[in-house]
C-alpha cells in the first residue's frame, strides 16, 4: 500500500473500500453476514469487530483483512 493509504485509520480505509464498490453500510453488512452496526462502529473507529467478523468484511470487499486493519499489518511485519 502507498503511504497515503497507510496513514488512514482502519475506519477510513473500510469506508473508502466500501464506497469504491458503491455499497451502503447495510449492503456490506449483508454481504459480510455481520450486523450493520458493526460496519458503522468500525467506520467511525469507535469499536473494531473481532477477527472472524474482520475476515468476513474483508472477504466481502475482496481484500485481505490486513489491508483494512493496520495493527494486523504492523504485527505481520
Amino acid at each position: 500500500m502507498n503511504a497515503v493509504i497507510s496513514e488512514k485509520t482502519p475506519g477510513q480505509r473500510l469506508r473508502d473500500l466500501r464506497a469504491a464498490k458503491g455499497w451502503t453500510q447495510v449492503k456490506l453488512a449483508v454481504r459480510a453476514n455481520v450486523a450493520p452496526g458493526t460496519i458503522a462502529f468500525a467506520e467511525r473507529d469507535e469499536r473494531y469487530p473481532d477477527l472472524i467478523r474482520r475476515e468476513r468484511i474483508a472477504r466481502a470487499l475482496g481484500v485481505n483483512r490486513r489491508d483494512i486493519w493496520a495493527e494486523e499489518r504492523e504485527a505481520a511485519i
